[in-house]
């Protein structure tokens, strides 16, 4: 079985009329001794010291810390309960920090009220200084932290930043309210965006938050397509449970690339609430006659694209240009899709995708070139219906009707399909696919 935490050896007792005395001493993570008396009331009186080492090898999966250090206490009671612990060399891990930190505590219980501080500092520059106070009614803990090097590595989302500022956590043992004010500076990496996960508990609406962060310096933000220079202002309030917010995030500069094209950001900003959010972004990638230059605007997972060039020239010059550059990058920025919906034949395609809501649809746009030599692009929307059914529309802006059809395909066999399609010239086509191995 588990191994105790401590254990409780009693050593001596006596019962001398109308007293009671029991002393002992205390093993384990908790080691100390003992002496409880009864005459005319109880006493009690403890101390000894906690072993940080052999608690938290016990609950670090919990916890996802380590310490080390050992805090000495006293404990006593006649009419009151008294308590005090202290230590002078404690060590913090956390997989959230970056380095160790190491100080001292102090916490006295007395009067029915609990006061004390910890102070913790890490590689002279990192710190967390906390002051709590509370008592049968409310409690409160206030602290600063300066220049914490914070880690958080998810599945899509990971960062490296560092944190100052000071904040405030009070409760009054029925809800949680979290306050502060706090700066950043760092590096983060976003490989993807995840919803808001469901399913949150009840309890969560009894935490009220009420917490600003703005970047001290541009926050590196590295992305599947580039990276970007980013200004940050965030503020979120409510409950923990469906809070209101607002960030703000303004580039300074940054690459991405998209059709094997560098581009440069020039300017830009997004807006996320809880509501709705809002991107005005503009990028510029050279060329030996002229500068690419695509203005992004509206709803960041769908926006809208205006492509221009400095100096002038012909739009679709420019996009063919653009798209004939090579395959287009998947990134979080949907440029592609933007980009394809300046041009009107595929524009009807790309928004008729975006309403079939709850459909697994893929869309890939492609350049192409006919036999005469016509340079276009290909958009084709396809969709799995079953394992044995299948869709798809092709838009293509080469004059050729046959370039433009709708049409489907069922599977009979493992080696055997039906299928057809509709032409933009209303012609049509059958086709039977029959699969077989030959060996010779």
């Amino acid at each position: 079985g588990q191994e105790a935490v401590s254990r409780v050896e009693f050593q001596r007792g006596e019962y001398r009329g109308r007293r009671l005395l029991l002393k002992g001493s205390i093993y384990g993570v908790l080691k100390g001794r003992f002496e409880f008396s009864y005459d005319e009331g109880p006493k009690f009186f403890s101390e000894g010291e906690l072993d940080l080492g052999s608690l938290f090898s016990i609950i670090r999966s919990r916890v996802l810390a380590d310490a080390e250090g050992k805090v000495a206490y006293t404990l006593s009671y006649t009419d009151t309960l008294n308590f005090k612990a202290t230590s002078s060399a404690i060590t913090l891990r956390s997989r959230y920090l970056a380095v160790p930190l190491s100080g001292g505590l102090d916490l006295g219980f007395t009067k029915d009220r609990l006061s004390g501080y910890v102070k913790l500092l890490g590689n002279q520059k990192a710190s967390i200084l906390a002051s709590f106070t509370g008592d049968s009614r409310s409690g409160q803990v206030s602290f600063e932290v300066s220049q914490l090097p914070v880690l958080y590595r998810g599945e899509t989302f990971r960062t490296s930043l560092f944190v100052s500022g000071k904040g405030k956590i009070s409760s009054d043992y029925r809800s949680l309210n979290i306050g502060g004010d706090f700066h950043t500076s760092g590096v983060v990496n976003l490989q993807g965006l995840r919803g808001r996960a469901g399913g949150l508990s009840e309890e969560y609406r009894r935490v009220r938050l009420d917490i600003s962060l703005t970047s001290s310096e541009p926050l590196r933000v590295n992305l599947p397509e580039g990276f970007l220079y980013t200004d940050l202002s965030a503020r979120i309030k409510g409950s923990l449970y469906e809070p209101d917010y607002v960030v703000n995030a303004y580039f300074k500069g940054g690459a991405l690339t998209y059709f094997e094209k560098e581009f440069f950001v020039r300017r830009g900003e997004v807006t996320f609430t809880n509501k709705e959010s809002q991107m005005d972004l503009t990028i510029t990638a050279p060329t030996p006659d002229y500068s690419i230059i695509i203005d992004l605007k509206g709803n960041p997972q769908y926006p809208k694209a205006i492509v221009r060039s400095e100096p002038p020239r012909d739009t679709r010059e420019v996009l063919t240009t653009l798209v004939l550059g090579g395959a287009e990058t998947e990134g979080l920025i949907p440029v592609g899709g933007a980009l394809i919906s300046q041009i009107p034949q595929i524009s009807g395609l790309i928004k008729d995708a975006r309403g079939m809501t709850g459909l697994d649809i893929k869309v890939q746009v492609s350049p192409t070139v006919s036999p005469t030599g016509e340079v276009g692009v290909n958009a084709t929307v396809s969709k799995d219906l079953s394992q044995r059914i299948s869709v798809e529309h092709r838009q293509s802006t080469l004059r050729n009707p046959r370039e433009t059809y709708t049409g489907g395909d069922v599977k009979l066999t493992p080696n055997t399909s039906i299928g057809g399609r509709l032409y933009s010239d209303r012609s049509q086509e059958v086709r039977v696919r029959i699969r077989k191995k030959f060996d010779f």
